[in-house]
């Protein structure tokens, strides 16, 4: 994979991780390592823009591309379609570099929800009636998300103001909470009732215990979060193009900056 650094302090710090990793795991290109914070790279540009950061132009097709922004707390994944053609997509609004983003958010954290609804594994276990799920989102999220979550996988959705605190304050009230924004900043919590329970079922729920090993339930943590896509992507066996194509579409929306006039004058 290709990881857009965003010359933020991501870039040490993965590369540093990367090497712990079993050989051969993961192999990560590292781009825009040592330039000026944010400039034409970054999640934040990518999520805006709709476009490849800076030294991207020559992506090959189908191949996964990330970017952290410059504390590294964010995350978005993004790849240029196979036919390298514009198209207007209401799933992921591409732009006219032919290339389309796949967001961490929701998508991502749906497919987290169903690796965990091991209420598959937990209704092996007996478990599903003792711990509790629940799914936090803000005003920003897409309605259509919103709807998957309730209507197709039957499970809880809290909503509350926008901000990171609210939405953990909000999942860390359940033994499993989990919450992304619409920016790429989230994570997954688990209660301590959570970590009890598994701790009986060493073998049972051994991949279970794993990803709640691996998540950084403080803040949301890029480098742990690519390490979790990673992860569920194999698990799937899904390519990029597989995790764009095989969940819910997006209802249509779009995010612009306006610039205004400042009407503010500073004087000594």
């Amino acid at each position: 994979m290709i990881l857009d650094c965003s010359n933020g302090v991501g870039a040490s710090k993965f590369r540093e991780l990367v090497t712990h990793l079993f050989e051969k795991s993961l192999h990560v290109e590292f781009i825009n390592e040592k330039g000026p914070l944010n400039e034409k790279c970054g999640a934040d540009f990518v999520k805006i823009s709709q476009t490849f950061p800076r030294g991207f132009e020559k992506v090959n097709a189908m191949e996964r591309c990330a970017s952290f922004d410059g504390d590294a707390d964010r995350l978005v994944y993004f790849y240029k379609n196979k036919n390298a053609e514009f198209r207007c997509s209401m799933r992921l609004h591409e732009t006219d570099l032919n290339c389309f983003t796949v967001y961490i958010q929701f998508e991502f954290f749906i497919r987290i929800i169903e690796f965990l609804k091991p209420f598959q594994q937990l209704i092996g276990c007996g478990l599903d009636k003792e711990l509790s799920l629940v799914i936090v989102q803000t005003g920003y999220a897409n309605g259509n998300s919103t709807k998957y979550i309730r209507e197709e996988m039957g499970l809880e959705v809290k909503m509350v103001p926008t901000g990171v605190k609210h939405l953990h304050h909000e999942a860390s009230k359940y033994d499993i909470g989990v919450y992304f924004e619409a920016n790429g900043h989230g994570t997954v919590t688990f209660s301590d009732h959570f970590h009890e329970i598994i701790s009986r079922f060493k073998i049972e729920l051994k991949r279970l215990r794993g990803f709640s090993s691996l998540i950084n339930e403080v803040v949301g943590d890029a480098m742990c979060d690519l390490l979790v896509v990673e992860i569920l992507l194999r698990h799937y066996d899904w390519s990029v193009d597989d995790w764009a194509q095989k969940l819910y579409t997006d209802a249509a929306s779009c995010q612009l900056k306006v610039k205004v006039r400042s009407i503010h004058q500073l004087s000594d």
